[in-house]
């Protein structure tokens, strides 16, 4: 089995061949033949030990909303009155 990050753009696919779900910044393992197959995808698929893979994020759930940011710095956002 051999590992790969989905780096893609959409917030989570379905690998046809297995029925995985996989969001996007998650690791999922894979045969071989599958893997190389996936490699021919580099802007969605990556392996591990990647830059790709390493600043993928995982797309924001309702239980998890993303802190807005400026130029990387988290802002308040938060009405005061």
């Amino acid at each position: 089995m051999v590992k790969r990050v989905y780096v893609g753009p959409h917030d989570e696919v379905e690998i046809a061949d297995t029925g995985q779900v996989v969001r996007r910044g998650d690791t999922v393992e894979v045969e071989a033949g599958l893997a190389e197959r996936l490699d021919e995808q580099p802007s969605n698929w990556a392996k591990p030990t990647t830059s790709a893979a390493k600043n993928a994020t995982a797309p924001a759930t309702p239980d998890e909303p993303q802190p807005v940011t400026v130029d990387g710095q988290p802002i308040d956002t938060e009405e005061t009155s």
